[in-house]
């Protein structure tokens, strides 16, 4: 009897490993639809106010702002000086421990 193991290993799709990919998309090429609803984005929001009204908006709807914000803000920060980290003990144990 085969093996479930053994038969989703002969079917895997593509092309077997050391061959060199050909066609397709270029690394780091942006989907077409991607690049056209920016661009849509971009044009809505020079025709609501620009900066001023998105201000506006977001004064009057933090949570929503602080959500987009959360997906865009930086996941890395450059500084220089000295940093200190403190870890609290794990829920339930000493410091001795």
């Amino acid at each position: 009897m085969i093996s479930k193991t053994e038969i989703n290993r002969n079917m895997t799709a593509g092309r077997p490993k050391g061959y060199k990919k050909t066609g397709g998309r270029q690394k780091g090429v942006e989907n077409h639809s991607t690049r056209s609803v920016k661009e849509a984005l971009l044009k809505a929001y020079g025709a609501i106010g620009d900066d001023q009204a998105f201000a506006e908006w977001a004064i009057e709807n933090r949570t929503e702002f602080y959500k987009l914000w959360s997906k865009i803000m930086p996941t890395e920060v450059n500084a220089t000086g000295e940093m200190v980290m403190r870890f609290a003990p794990a829920f339930g144990r000493n410091e001795n421990s």
